[in-house]
């Protein structure tokens, strides 16, 4: 119980902390992402720094619990020997370094130029969007979207992708302890048999 909290919260600090860096980047590009299209907070505060730390642990908390849990069940239940939340920590840096690399392509890549294409051609998308909004900052809040979707996409890739490798290690864990304890009882077995057959 207490090696299935220790991954649930290794799991949560992480997404924290790669949530408020990504979010920290991507307010400088679009702060009308966090202030216009988002509920105000802090008394409506516009500052850099308190909007990225906010919205990147509101957006990130839940779905660390979630990966943490389901590592924690696929690491720790079973007859398999467990996993502990040390042997996790190299993978989820991994996890979040190839997701924090898909993030930056997705910044140099103008992904957000296909929803600006739509508003375009369909005006009557343009009124789901603030008024206030010119088509400049409309554009950068599509960037900025366009990020974290990349994100949250390879995320939940490489957290299933690393879901299935830790089944297969404890399978693979657990096949050599089987065949270490089936060799050890063949070896007390024959030093039986040859003490037994003594003169």
């Amino acid at each position: 119980m207490l090696e299935s909290l220790k991954i649930i919260l290794l799991c949560t600090a992480g997404a924290i902390v790669f949530g408020i860096g990504i979010a920290l980047y991507t307010v400088q590009v679009s702060p009308e992402h966090f202030t216009v299209t988002h509920r105000p907070v802090f008394g409506g505060t516009r500052s850099p720094l308190l909007l990225a730390f906010f919205w990147g642990m509101m957006g990130t908390w839940w779905l660390g619990g979630l990966v943490g849990a389901a590592w924690s069940a696929v690491a720790t239940k079973g007859e398999a020997p467990r996993m502990t939340w040390r042997e996790l920590r190299r993978p989820l840096v991994l996890v979040f370094v190839l997701t924090a690399c898909a993030a930056a392509a997705a910044a140099i890549f103008p992904g957000q130029s296909l929803n600006m294409a739509l508003v375009e051609t369909y005006p009557q998308m343009r009124a789901s969007f603030p008024s206030e909004l010119s088509d400049d900052q409309l554009r950068q809040v599509f960037h900025v979207e366009w990020i974290h979707s990349v994100a949250y996409a390879v995320g939940g890739l490489l957290n299933i992708l690393v879901w299935f490798w830790i089944l297969m290690e404890r399978a693979q864990r657990n096949a050599s302890d089987q065949e270490m304890r089936r060799r050890a009882r063949e070896t007390a077995l024959k030093v039986q048999g040859e003490s037994g057959g003594g003169p």
